[in-house]
């Protein structure tokens, strides 16, 4: 009776375990973690991209994302639904965070949040989806200890197409009537 319990014991373990569905696919790339904090300075405002990647042989999945901890400073711009391609990784959450001006030097803000994929759509199987929670510091330093790749600059404004039109447009008609002159 031992042998033949543990054999049906075995074999229920099996098919439990082939009709699970796993969400396994999809990963968040970050580029800050508790060793490499996002450096901020006191009245900075800066949108912060993590990456969605999915395993080039996986479907197309769909994945949720929700703020875990704002303190008061992050807000999720890029929306909470996304559609991440296998293989591709242009599909990006996009954290805003503002620093307020009256923030000291030296104080550290924790900011998180969590992506879950959708499980796909199937009958008589268990699904599972895993999820993911992202967490990172943001440490408020100085604007000179801010690494000059991470400091956004307003940008520069040049001339609108319209005044290059109007610019083009006008030497134009000076060089139709410079020429028309020179045939009388």
């Amino acid at each position: 009776m031992g042998i033949q319990y543990s054999l049906k014991l075995t074999a229920l373990a099996l098919v439990v375990l082939f009709s699970v569905n796993l969400v396994l696919a999809i990963g968040v790339s970050s580029p800050y973690w508790d060793e490499n904090p996002l450096k901020m300075f006191p009245g900075q405002t800066k949108d912060v991209a993590f990456t969605l990647v999915n395993k080039p042989d996986a479907d197309t999945a769909q994945a949720f994302v929700e703020m875990t901890e704002s303190a008061g400073i992050a807000q999720l711009t890029s929306g909470t639904e996304y559609t991440v391609i296998p293989g591709e990784t242009d599909t990006k959450v996009i954290l805003t965070i503002k620093i307020p001006e009256t923030t000291n030097i030296g104080e550290t803000y924790n900011v998180g949040f969590s992506v879950k994929a959708a499980p796909p759509e199937g009958e008589g199987t268990v699904q599972i989806s895993v999820g993911y929670d992202v967490n990172f510091p943001v440490t408020i330093v100085s604007e000179s200890e801010v690494p000059k790749d991470q400091i956004t600059t307003p940008e520069k404004k040049g001339i609108g197409t319209l005044v290059w039109v109007l610019i083009i447009a006008i030497v134009i008609v000076l060089v139709i009537i410079l020429l028309l002159k020179r045939k009388r």
